[in-house]
């Protein structure tokens, strides 16, 4: 929905984009970003399981903290732990492509403040 030029790299121009989510249902930008019940569930058992294991023997300390720098490098963290609720209307099926063809950078189709 908007770009912006913020420099150069290497003699290249570097833009930062701008991209909203939208509502694949009834069209609407109003999106709340949640982390779903079974998701919390699935952080918090992971970690207890990490405490006990450290707390049995403390070597696991070393491997939990290498397991732990590696999944933040590698796994989509957004992916994994957020999802999205529209406001208006409540689905929560919403995708990752423009489904509803939206033009880009029409921003008179947004219906809620761009900041």
């Amino acid at each position: 929905m908007e770009a912006r030029n913020v420099g150069q790299d290497g003699g290249y121009p570097v833009e930062e984009a701008t991209l909203f989510v939208y509502c694949d249902k009834c069209g609407s930008f109003d999106i709340k970003v949640k982390v779903a019940a079974r998701k919390w569930i699935w952080i918090v058992t992971a970690l207890l399981i990490v405490a006990f294991l450290v707390r049995v023997d403390k070597s696991w300390i070393l491997l939990c903290g290498v397991g732990s720098l590696i999944a933040l490098a590698v796994l989509p963290w957004k992916d994994l732990l957020f999802s999205y609720k529209c406001r208006k209307c409540g689905n929560e099926r919403i995708a990752d492509e423009n489904v509803l063809n939206y033009q880009p950078y029409d921003k008179s189709i947004v219906d809620v403040p761009t900041e």
